[in-house]
């Protein structure tokens, strides 16, 4: 499935990836009999993995990257690592949310679903995470032209 990669990626980091992909199945795998079919396998795989993605990053210690302030002549490369960095640095449940929303096209509706809050609750962890988002882009000199 592209799209739990994907999440993965940018919920995650690309380096731990692949361990999470492999992690999610094993545990949906596992536990295949207690899917009530209340979400789709779509929702249920994307929940499974976001819990498997905060469990590893509970047990290690985080890094703080430390960048310089990119130049307006930076790559395509460089921005998306600056992307990436960016979205890293938010809380768990707004990256959750701002990668679901912006990254994998999933509606505000379908997001509450996933993670068991109300819409309204969805709607203001958006928009803090877009606020801190840009914030954090603009202090490392990136800004939204």
């Amino acid at each position: 499935m592209t799209e739990l990669r994907r999440f993965l990626v940018w919920f995650g980091g690309k380096d731990l990836a692949d361990d999470l992909v492999q992690e999610t199945f094993f545990k949906a795998w596992r536990a295949r009999g207690k899917f009530r079919g209340d979400s789709s396998d779509k929702t249920w795989l994307i929940a499974i993995a976001k819990n498997v993605a905060i469990d590893s990053f509970r047990k290690r210690k985080p890094t703080q990257p430390i960048l310089e302030p990119v130049s307006s002549e930076g790559t395509s490369y460089e921005l998306r690592e600056l992307i990436e960095v960016a979205t890293m640095s938010m809380t768990a449940e707004k990256r959750s949310c701002f990668v679901l929303f912006y990254k994998l096209g999933f509606s505000i509706k379908e997001i509450s679903v996933l993670e068991n809050v109300p819409e309204g609750t969805i709607k203001s962890r958006l928009h803090a995470a877009r606020d801190e988002f840009t914030k954090y882009l603009k202090k490392l000199g990136v800004e939204h032209g």
